[in-house]
């Protein structure tokens, strides 16, 4: 049986991908295979860790920070989904007798 999670456990969330805008691709576009390449590399590993990436060029850096920017957003907004979802939720099941037909454990 899986312990509820607490809404702190929101915190710790991250969406589970990234989205490419097109507004973002204008800029990727620009770029070499090389280029392209870093900035992609930079991004997936701030995805998955949250760290910057070090030693990128200026002009790197300033698209990287475009991407960045929009996948903060998307985390952001993924947590807020997922708060809203567990109260409706919540609202919906909390209680013990909320709806007979609802097992309470699932296989």
């Amino acid at each position: 049986m899986q312990q509820s999670k607490t809404p702190a456990d929101d915190t710790q969330k991250k969406a589970p991908g990234f989205m490419m805008y097109d507004d973002v691709s204008a800029a990727l576009q620009e770029l070499d295979d090389t280029e392209l390449g870093q900035v992609m590399r930079a991004v997936i590993t701030y995805k998955l860790t949250s760290e910057c990436p070090t030693g990128l060029s200026r002009m790197l850096a300033m698209v990287f920070a475009l991407l960045r920017g929009k996948i903060d957003d998307d985390n952001a907004r993924y947590i807020e989904k997922c708060a809203k979802n567990r109260q409706s939720a919540n609202a919906r099941y909390g209680t013990a007798n909320a709806c007979e037909r609802m097992p309470t454990q699932h296989n």
